[in-house]
């Protein structure tokens, strides 16, 4: 199972009111614990991002008595309104969907909402459908960029470009930046747009750590910390907001202690930042 399979698993799952075990679902799934709490932090951001499902706020929420991820109860029991709310908002950004889309919407109406599926289709069909292939390249890149506040280099206009935002009309995806104090859509098939690996480090991230407990009691009233999602006899997980130069002194001053969980971006910048670090030491102890 892919990313992407995997993460829509989970969001219907936790639609659908079930909790889920972060260790029961990692070996169901074949991957370790720490991609399944990547996985759900994705999600987490998504209900975040979206602020509201059906009028109410969502949140995913952990529970330290049976170790288990959840959505509201309240929450969950409004599912078929949540599902025909979500498809009005898309029908008044788009009157126009790809034909894959389409028929995703499509069967997830008759799979998870029978007794809705007639008012739900004629919804459905209002929309115009289009055939044209779904955007497989810069979707990612793009989309990153934005919700990290990166610059993008566009291999074909040999410039770095700040985005400011991602357009879906009439089946197509734009990518609208700014252009002498106006913007200018810039589609995203026009060529290819690679990701800027410079983070900023006085911006600040939502980020999740593992804490190995030998050091928890050095951390555990600092005034970063946003939750408290795993407690167990061995190691606590925890999201901070911190910027990255704080995260890399957190990680570096208490290795092998304490690690990144998510978000990917951060992970791996923490992580060539101390390898860099440990090859710079490494080279000093030589010469």
């Amino acid at each position: 199972m892919n990313r992407s399979d995997r993460i829509l698993s989970i969001f219907i799952r936790l639609l659908k009111g079930q909790r889920i075990n972060k260790a029961e679902l990692s070996t169901e799934m074949r991957v370790n614990a720490r991609t399944i709490q990547r996985d759900i932090d994705d999600i987490r951001t998504h209900f975040y991002d979206s602020e509201e499902y059906g009028g109410r706020r969502v949140e995913v929420t952990y529970s330290h008595q049976d170790n288990c991820y959840f959505l509201d109860n309240e929450i969950t029991s409004y599912n078929d309104y949540t599902f025909k709310y979500l498809l009005i908002i898309i029908r008044t950004l788009t009157p126009t969907i790809n034909k894959e889309i389409y028929q995703f919407i499509e069967s997830e109406i008759y799979q998870r909402y029978r007794d809705k599926s007639e008012e739900l289709v004629a919804i459905l069909k209002t929309f115009n459908v289009i055939g044209d292939v779904l955007p497989k390249r810069n979707i990612d890149n793009v989309w990153n960029a934005i919700i990290q506040s990166k610059a993008i280099y566009h291999t074909e206009l040999k410039k770095r470009i700040l985005p400011n935002a991602l357009n879906f009309q009439y089946g197509q995806f734009t990518l609208l930046v700014e252009n002498q104090k106006s913007f200018e859509g810039l589609p995203l098939d026009s060529g290819n747009f690679t990701l800027d690996k410079q983070t900023s480090n006085t911006s600040e991230h939502t980020v999740t750590l593992e804490i190995d407990r030998r050091v928890w009691h050095t951390l555990q009233n600092n005034q970063f910390i946003h939750s408290i999602e795993e407690d167990t006899d061995e190691y606590i997980v925890a999201i901070f907001k911190l910027n990255i130069s704080e995260i890399h002194n957190l990680c570096f001053n208490h290795s092998p202690y304490v690690h990144v969980i998510s978000p990917d971006y951060v992970r791996e910048h923490i992580t060539n930042r101390l390898i860099e670090m440990n090859r710079v030491y490494m080279n000093h102890k030589t010469n």
